[in-house]
């Protein structure tokens, strides 16, 4: 999307649609759809899933996510009024042209096609759009079978959720099927933009203030991001090298120009777990990782500032990151191993060091060493080694986390004199 064209386009186009005082009892569908970007054929974007009904070419109509044991987390407003037996999610890069294949014979494109056998919305999602809304639009579906070779992607815990401190610095990178600016339909593409607010607050956006719920987070999208046929994508995050699903699109402004609202998955969680668990043979792993602080060692004494924390920490799946806390101030987040990273403001004194280690489902420990430092001032900085790495992310250069939305669909709704997108 990043295009003034884009910008310019979708200016006209709302210019031309009259506003109503009052929203309309029947959503109105929108022909266009996401615009500019470029393709998105990422690897780990594969968990990244289309919803086609199954009729026609297989045009995408939403998006979801495969998180595993056979779920599809999506936006509950693409699945109101639809029977599971009549859609599928789509696994791969182009959904028309994956169909056309199959016609012709190739297995392969066939089996990027995998049947709905149930589905469920959040029975508190209530269907309304604008700048007052009641949130919860999610759903899951579950498929017939699962998918082959694809990495499915964990929805974010509560534990390691979104948070006031991810406003402003966190990359949100959109990917969808929807239609582009020039007529490209059902192909995977991608383009970034940047997270605003997490829900709960009240958030002034170029066309109303908007009272986000607290299952909601919103961005701004003025150079670009999801639009018309694109709801149900995800919103990927990063939590230390993890990539998680964090958001679910929803709705926006009509010209797809301004803002986006998703819904906020770590406040959905135990809506997605109990629809998981109830496919027998998942459950979410509560065992925390396993941490130690090898140096500084306990009571050890210090004598020369810049010294190299060395911290261990494994779990049965996967370590997200370790937060490093001196003096209950973070220093850094390490998310490769070895995880070491560099005290350079030492003087002397009596100091603190806890360690702290987050696994992908956000479970969490922490341990904690008591040493002192007694520094010459004029000595110069103890060496950092060169081999083994240290690989520390500052807490004040923290990237924050990567998001990714992908998306799909189309709805107009307008609310106060001003029309909203529903995006699926």
């Amino acid at each position: 999307m990043n295009s003034t064209s884009f910008r310019a386009i979708a200016t006209i186009f709302a210019a031309t649609v009259a506003l109503n005082d009052a929203r309309p009892d029947v959503l109105h569908p929108i022909i266009n759809g996401i615009v500019g970007g470029q393709p998105d054929t990422a690897s780990i974007h594969a968990a990244s899933v289309a919803l086609v009904r199954n009729s026609g070419s297989r045009s995408a109509y939403c998006s979801g996510t495969y998180v595993g044991a056979r779920t599809v987390v999506t936006a509950a407003h693409c699945l109101v009024g639809v029977l599971s037996s009549s859609i599928s999610a789509y696994f791969g890069l182009n959904t028309e042209q994956s169909w056309s294949a199959c016609q012709s014979g190739d297995s392969s494109a066939c089996n990027s096609f995998i049947s709905a056998t149930e589905h469920r919305v959040h029975p508190s999602y209530a269907g309304d759009f604008g700048c007052s809304t009641s949130g919860y639009d999610i759903g899951v579906i579950r498929l017939a079978e699962e998918p082959v070779s694809v990495e499915p992607i964990p929805h974010l815990r509560r534990t390691i959720g979104l948070t006031d401190n991810d406003e402003g610095r966190t990359t949100l990178i959109f990917s969808g099927f929807g239609r582009t600016e020039t007529e490209i339909r059902s192909q995977k593409m991608t383009i970034t933009g940047v997270l605003a607010a997490v829900g709960g607050k009240s958030v002034v956006s170029p066309v109303c203030r908007i009272n986000l719920h607290e299952t909601e987070i919103y961005y701004t999208q003025e150079d670009g991001g999801p639009c018309f046929g694109d709801s149900g994508g995800p919103a990927f995050v990063y939590r230390g090298s993890h990539l998680y699903l964090a958001g679910i699109t929803s709705w926006g402004d009509i010209g797809c120009a301004q803002f986006g609202v998703s819904s906020r998955v770590d406040r959905l969680q135990d809506f997605i777990d109990d629809f998981m668990a109830e496919a027998g043979g998942w459950t979410p792993d509560t065992t925390p990782p396993v941490v130690a602080i090898e140096h500084p060692t306990d009571s050890e004494m210090v004598v020369q500032n810049g010294i190299v924390a060395t911290i261990d920490a494994a779990d049965n799946y996967a370590v997200a990151y370790v937060s490093v806390l001196l003096n209950d101030t973070e220093i850094g987040r390490l998310t490769e191993p070895p995880y070491t990273i560099r005290l350079n403001a030492l003087t002397t004194g009596d100091y603190r060091l806890r360690a702290q280690a987050v696994d992908i489902f956000g479970n969490i420990s922490a341990v904690e060493t008591d040493f002192s430092a007694e520094i010459d001032p004029n000595a110069e900085l103890a060496g950092v080694p060169t081999a083994g790495g240290c690989r520390a992310t500052p807490v004040s250069e923290s990237p924050g986390i990567e998001v990714l939305v992908l998306f799909f669909s189309s709805l107009i709704i307008a609310t106060r004199g001003v029309r909203f997108l529903s995006r699926g």
